[in-house]
Formats: structure tokens, sequence, C-alpha cells
């Protein structure tokens, strides 16, 4: 699929409108159409990610998600989007990533004994 590009910079830029494939701007055209008349929408897809996290005097987050062969310091997740629309604008959104730890099996997976 060719790629959609808008140029943007000077107002009269964003005034001519998208460039690119003729096609492809009327299929993207099309989809957003058809998606700002859903009230709500859900996405959901699988694949992997990455987490990294500093706490100290410069805290900062960030995560990485990909598809196909997981590398390492990598899980298999889940991530599920939902957003609600208002008259085509979104006022409601939730993304939720899930690692999908295999449950454990084995005598290394039994719970610690209680202490008395």
């Amino acid at each position: 699929m060719t790629a959609l590009g808008v140029l943007v910079g000077g107002s009269s830029v964003l005034a001519s409108g998208p460039t690119g494939d003729p096609s492809t701007i009327a299929l993207f055209k099309s989809v957003a159409s058809n998606t700002n008349l859903q009230p709500a929408i859900r996405i959901v897809q699988s694949g992997y990610m990455t987490v990294a996290s500093r706490v100290g005097a410069s805290k900062s987050f960030s995560y990485r998600w990909g598809y196909g062969q997981v590398p390492a310091g990598s899980v298999r997740a889940t991530e599920t989007i939902t957003y609600v629309q208002l008259h085509g604008r979104v006022v409601w959104l939730t993304d939720v990533l899930a690692p999908n730890v295999p449950k454990c099996s084995g005598p290394s997976c039994a719970p610690p004994p209680r202490v008395a």
C-alpha cells in the first residue's frame, strides 16, 4: 500500500490538503469517515512488549510494541485499546497492555509454606 503523506508547514500547505496516491487518500478518507460514525471501538492485538521505567531525579517510562519473533527482554502480550466517540471526537480512551505469562506448573511453582 502506498503511504499517505501530508506536508505540514505553513497554512497554505494545510489548505491544499493531502498529497500522494489518490486511491490511497480515498481509502483513508473512507475508513476515517466510517470510523467516525461508530460510537465506540475496541481494538485487540497480540504481539510482544518491552517496558522500561526509571525512578529518580529524572523519571521515565517507555514501552515498545511489536509483532513476530519475541526479542530478548520482551514478553508476549495483548493490547486492548477502547475508545468512545461523541460527534466524531474521542472523549474517552483506555489502552491496556497485559503480558501473556504462561501459568506455572510443577513443584517449583508451589506456594511457599505458611509460617506459624
